[in-house]
């Protein structure tokens, strides 16, 4: 009985030193992967940022300081130097390349935006003692400069391509009349929006720069409605609704005005004033949406760079 009782004693020795590192490498586990996750996100942060600002300086076509721009905010938001000198351009936890509007490597000159990998590592506490002296993390991102083709109606104004008292193209058009984009020359001017001088496509003094409230998005190439008449009516409370000055309206031609419809050619914003209940004005902010076609969402390489952009994160 005795050498049984010390069998078992022997054997409740193991079972117990067993148990006792399984639950040491059990709660490391949980603490330095937590700590692991916890450095993950920091890096993810850091490709992101990095990721964008890229894609930033691809629109911009910033070559000479796009390398130091993804090194600087990948260091500002959360991934480690690694040569202890700070925003210099040069980090090993850093890696990047240009990609096209798939994704897919590209040069320079092709380029749409930009691909970013950072990376670091977690020294390990209660896993040191299975083996485990650190943890490796990294994080991916890609970021791409694509252009709007379709916005939700911001207020109940389209801007005809023809304003400026009819002197001045909105819109610039190559040989065959296609769009091409806004006109440098009427950046920061002011066009009457809303009013009843507003240019027209139809009958004299009968487009009020109005369109329908509940059209919902608008896209690129769209024929919409139109209601002609010599009505303006308030639109300050519409206005006022949206909660901010700056307004991505639609411009359009007159495409399909013998059948009282408007086309959309392409977005722009502008700086709303009201100047009477039924009056408005809009300054051409230069740093603006534009699409020109049906796959406008794709940025062309070389784009203007006066126009400004939506900077996408696709992975």
């Amino acid at each position: 009985m005795m050498k049984l009782h010390r069998e078992d004693s022997g054997q409740a020795i193991v079972l117990m030193a067993a148990a006792t590192i399984g639950l040491i490498a059990s709660v490391g586990l949980t603490l330095d992967l937590g700590l692991a996750y916890a450095r993950y996100r920091s890096v993810r942060n850091g490709a992101d940022a990095a990721a964008l600002v890229g894609a930033r300086a691809v629109a911009g076509q910033h070559w000479a300081t796009i390398n130091g721009d993804i090194v600087d905010y990948a260091e500002r938001n959360g991934v480690p130097d690694t040569n202890g000198v700070a925003h210099d351009g040069v980090n090993g936890n850093v890696t990047w390349s240009y990609v096209d509007n798939g994704g897919a490597a590209a040069t320079q000159s092709q380029a749409s935006g930009v691909h970013v990998e950072a990376r670091d590592s977690v020294q390990t506490h209660f896993l040191r003692a299975i083996g485990i002296q650190e943890i490796a993390v990294a994080a991916r991102s890609t970021a791409l400069v694509e252009r709007l083709t379709g916005v939700g109606a911001t207020a109940p104004f389209a801007v005809y391509e023809l304003q400026d008292a009819g002197t001045t193209e909105l819109l610039t058009h190559d040989a065959a009349g296609n769009v091409t984009g806004i006109n440098q020359a009427v950046a920061g001017r002011t066009f009457l929006i809303h009013g009843p001088q507003v240019d027209h496509p139809f009958n004299a003094n009968s487009f009020k720069g109005l369109l329908p409230t509940d059209l919902g998005p608008l896209r690129i190439g769209d024929s919409v409605p139109y209601e002609p008449g010599v009505h303006a009516g308030p639109t300050r409370e519409e206005v006022r609704a949206v909660g901010t000055s700056f307004l991505i309206l639609p411009i359009f031609d007159a495409r399909d005005a013998a059948t009282n419809h408007v086309h959309v050619v392409a977005f722009a914003t502008f700086e709303v004033t009201e100047v009477a209940a039924n009056q408005h004005t809009g300054t051409l902010l230069m740093g603006t949406f534009v699409g020109v076609g049906p796959a406008a969402a794709d940025w062309s390489p070389g784009a203007s760079t006066n126009l400004a952009v939506s900077i996408k994160l696709i992975e």
